[in-house]
């Protein structure tokens, strides 16, 4: 299963959304606040977003992991 990673991190609310890359749905949105704590702690980076094809879906499995934490 492959996704698509959308990101507005200009926006005053930056938003982060992965999609299933077959159905197009969301299974991953990161509101403002949660991807601020991210960029703060490290655990994700812009570079991370900026990589080839097969770093960002590694991106996208960090993302998978730090998501089922927070829950």
């Amino acid at each position: 299963m492959t996704y698509t990673v959308n990101a507005w991190l200009e926006r005053d609310q930056p938003l982060l959304q992965v999609s299933d890359r077959r159905t197009g749905s969301i299974v991953i949105e990161w509101s403002a606040e949660q991807l601020r704590a991210l960029f703060a702690s490290g655990e994700i980076s812009l570079a991370d977003l900026q990589g080839s094809d097969a770093r960002l879906q590694e991106t996208v499995r960090e993302l998978f992991l730090l998501s089922y934490r927070a829950a």
